[in-house]
This record gives C-alpha cells, sequence and structure tokens, in this order.
C-alpha cells in the first residue's frame, strides 16, 4: 500500500492489527506520528476525525488505505471499525 505521509504510522498499526475493531488513544496516536498530533486532533475534535466524503484530511486518507473508518471518537480514545 502506498504511503500516506505523517499518517503512514497509523496505516501500518491498523493493518496489522488483524481486528476489526481498533481502539487507540490519543497518547498512543501522538507516540506514534512523528512530531505528535495536531492540536485538533490530539483533543478529539470529531470533525477532526471525519471519514472521507466529509473530509479529504491527510489522516483521513490513513484510517482508509488501511481499510477503516472512524466509528467513535471520545476525547481521549479513537475507535476504528474494519472491513470484513
Amino acid at each position: 500500500m502506498a504511503g500516506t505521509g505523517k499518517y503512514d504510522p497509523l496505516r501500518r498499526y491498523l493493518e496489522a492489527s488483524g481486528t476489526l475493531e481498533v481502539q487507540v488513544t490519543m497518547s498512543e496516536l501522538a507516540a506514534m506520528i512523528e512530531g505528535g498530533l495536531p492540536k485538533g486532533l490530539n483533543e478529539g475534535h470529531s470533525r477532526s476525525w471525519a471519514n472521507p466524503g466529509v473530509t479529504s484530511s491527510v489522516q483521513a486518507k490513513a484510517w482508509i488505505a488501511a481499510g477503516y473508518r472512524v466509528r467513535k471518537v471520545e476525547a481521549d480514545r479513537v475507535m476504528f471499525e474494519g472491513s470484513p
């Protein structure tokens, strides 16, 4: 799969998970992304975590490339859901 830039570690993490549901804390995400998460993402603003159709953000390209979509966003975590 082609790289997704800064968010490529997230794509690789999701691809390696081997599960349909993946929960990642904001701290875990910040540690895997070089330079950490931008303020809007780190604070769990749901629009920043929107799936394509709503946004064409670089971060969304990473989870879509891995076959996932954001199912739920909380202040301290993001839940991803993969396609069977």
